[in-house]
């Protein structure tokens, strides 16, 4: 019997996404070796942090029918960290 499981990843050029027919014990390293062979290089396989709908998992992770697996990218700054910097800088040029 096998599954079908979609996989997204985020990369600098935008999303890339793809349907995976999986065997039914396949794990997220699995589908993994099977997008980069469908996708490409598009982003560090290897080393790239997954989950399944926004909750980060293990690559022993074994997704359920239907699920989607997300390949996430590194954030180039810290959100928050970044937003304050802004408002540092707007403060400064408004003399407040």
């Amino acid at each position: 019997m096998s599954k079908r499981c979609s996989l997204a990843c985020d990369t600098l050029e935008g999303m890339q996404c793809c349907q995976l027919e999986l065997p039914e014990a396949a794990t997220v390293a699995e589908a993994l070796r099977l997008a980069q062979q469908l996708l490409g290089n598009i982003v560090d396989w290897q080393h790239a942090p997954v989950g399944i709908y926004g909750r980060v998992c293990g690559r022993d992770h074994v997704p359920a029918d239907g699920e989607r697996i997300e390949v996430y990218r590194r954030l180039l700054a810290d959100p928050r960290a970044a937003r304050r910097a802004r408002v540092a800088r707007i403060r400064r040029l408004r003399g407040t």
